[in-house]
């Protein structure tokens, strides 16, 4: 039997899979958490030279040693840059301050209270900083930028540590392809664990900057290896009709860790405690891994039928359910021969256009999405609120695709949801920073992260089991090398501030529109040979889709066989709650009415 088949018999989404996607979706809340970490480990804040005559404790004791968020430190502060630091245009220099002669008696500047601000030196002329820098403490206690002095000449660090962590999960997304379609799923997930929880805690011992740089990379190696792992295990263990919803649950425990992460650094201002919050929750993994099988849709591509039965018969047995005493034989089992590679993806022409259709919309949707994600202090609002609602709006952008995604299809919905992320991105050229520029962003959010999400689903149905871990690996890798432009890219924001996100805008029509060069996987089980992979949607002509009311679906049929076109008598209380599952833990019950070639 197909391994969608054994599933109709053991239920495609029942009380087994339930608790192994669960798992598996937990994981992706600390994965999100370290992938967006470094906009509170390393934020840019204010800062300004050290003037050593006029250095603490003069503020902190004349303010009471108050807090550095209290009104009298915060005067005091203030009052020490008039007297020690130029100006230009209104604001103070952050990397210049001025020289003060031998003559120049700043003795007196404490007094009654505050710094004696009438006090001026006795020359204008300024000098770089010789004496270290000073910062804006009021929002983030410490942090990377401060403790390393990542500022004036050395200001561009950040973005480039963010691009070699990129270029760290670039790394991992080829070996962590390759390694779980050679060694397996399971055994691939806990090899990244392990390499997740050491690194992610060693950062929080970081002596400099290099150490953090270095440790970094090492940690992103693990760290989308886990992600993809997780759903890859997700999709391959449930039946088709369940898919669409896996690829957007795991999507939302994303947001979740993106949320986590602004609530828990709003409390935690030391950037080695909020690094240490977000390592500990990986142990809990070490022990609930044991309840996750290795997947017994590749252990049968790769011939190792026993061991797939047994976990199949363990599922059987969780939910209940009935199987035959024979599950396979050798009429029904069709195995690779050898080990795969990527370059099978390349070797027929239709799966190479694909592939590499696959791996520029993956590339775009990363490059957008954290080019949007890590401006979050461009948009002129509170940095804790926007990336909070940044992390919020992608629950919506993920779940707005349910209703639409079995109906209407993968690809329409995909150059849709990249149109908006795209227009909205140019619109933000109209607005300055502040309320208006962060509602248009954050509806460009909406848009991307929807696509995000869209694309996840549509790539693992597209890829066939052999190299799908591979094909999921090149395209993870495709997102990276747009992770690694999006710092660079945010950097040009003093050039012109909004040429990042037009930049970005642009990507994500041109995306959109070569979407539609893509084959509907709606309705079709997932490929289980290359050469399934090969001939998805091969001739089925590309059309437009139609409003057909909100009681009519696609159901699934044979690889590469027409769709199954469906209407459901809305009034009939027990079709409904068959299609919604409420009646079998298997999923939709399928009702063939008509059949329509799409």
């Amino acid at each position: 039997m197909h391994f969608d088949e054994i599933l109709e018999h053991v239920g495609t989404f029942g009380r087994y899979q339930k608790l192994t996607f669960l798992i598996v979706c937990l994981m992706a809340v600390p994965m999100s958490y370290h992938q967006l970490a470094q906009v509170f480990l390393a934020p840019d804040t204010d800062h300004w030279c050290a003037v050593p005559e006029l250095l603490e404790p003069n503020c902190s004791a004349l303010a009471g040693a108050g807090p550095p968020d209290s009104t009298a430190y915060s005067r005091c502060m203030e009052a020490r840059k008039n007297i020690s630091i130029p100006r230009k245009k209104g604001k103070f220099l952050q990397c210049y301050r001025y020289v003060l002669d031998a003559n120049d008696d700043v003795s007196g500047a404490a007094g009654d209270g505050y710094i004696n601000e009438t006090i001026k030196t006795s020359s204008n002329k300024t000098m770089k900083c010789d004496a270290g820098w000073e910062y804006d403490r009021s929002q983030y206690h410490t942090t990377v930028v401060q403790d390393f002095n990542l500022v004036c000449e050395k200001k561009d660090v950040p973005e480039v540590a963010q691009s070699v962590f990129f270029a760290g999960v670039l790394v991992s997304s080829v070996i962590t392809g390759l390694l779980a379609d050679w060694i397996g799923r399971k055994t691939t997930l806990f090899i990244c664990l392990g390499v997740q929880f050491i690194f992610s805690l060693a950062i929080v011992f970081s002596p400099s900057v290099t150490a953090f740089v270095a440790l970094r990379f090492c940690l992103a190696m693990a760290n989308m290896g886990v992600f993809i792992m997780a759903f890859v295990i997700g999709t391959e263990f449930v039946g088709p009709g369940w898919r669409t919803f896996i690829g957007v649950v795991v999507e939302c425990f994303f947001a979740l860790g993106y949320m986590s992460l602004a609530v828990v650094a709003y409390f935690v201002r030391d950037w080695r405690i909020l690094q240490l919050v977000g390592s500990v929750p990986i142990i809990l993994f070490f022990l609930l891994i044991r309840v996750v099988p290795e997947s017994a849709r590749w252990l049968i591509t790769q011939g190792k039928l026993k061991e797939a039965e047994a976990i199949i018969r363990k599922i059987a047995k969780v939910n209940k359910a009935k199987l035959p005493d024979q599950l396979f034989n050798v009429n029904d089992h069709i195995q690779e021969q050898g080990r795969t590679s990527f370059i099978d993806l390349f070797r027929m022409p239709n799966l190479r256009k694909r592939t590499f259709n696959i791996m520029f919309n993956w590339f775009v949707n990363a490059a957008v999405y954290y080019g949007l994600s890590l401006s979050t202090s461009s948009l002129g609002s509170n940095d804790y609120l926007a990336f909070f609602i940044g992390g919020f709006v992608e629950i919506p952008a993920c779940l707005s695709i349910l209703p639409f995604i079995d109906r209407y299809g993968r690809r329409i919905l995909l150059c849709l949801y990249l149109l908006v992320g795209g227009f909205a991105c140019l619109g933000t050229i109209f607005f300055a920073p502040g309320a208006g520029r962060t509602v248009v962003a954050m509806i460009g959010k909406f848009g991307i992260s929807g696509s995000f999400c869209l694309i996840y689903i549509y790539s693992a149905e597209m890829f066939p089991t052999p190299v799908r871990s591979i094909g999921m690996g090149l395209s993870s890798m495709s997102a990276r090398l747009g992770s690694i432009l999006a710092p660079p890219l945010l950097v040009l924001r003093g050039v012109w501030e909004p040429f990042p996100l037009v930049v970005f805008g642009l990507l994500a029509i041109t995306a959109g529109l070569t979407t539609l060069l893509l084959p509907e996987t709606l309705g079709l089980n997932m490929p289980e040979t290359i050469k399934e992979g090969e001939e998805i949607g091969v001739g089925v002509p590309f059309r437009l889709p139609h409003w057909r009311g909100w009681n009519h679906r696609v159901e699934r049929a044979p690889t590469g066989q027409p769709y199954q076109e469906v209407q459901v008598d809305t009034n009939d209380n027990k079709a409904d709650a068959e299609e919604w599952g409420g009646a079998n833990e298997g999923g939709p019950e399928e009702v063939q009415l008509t059949e329509n070639a799409c």
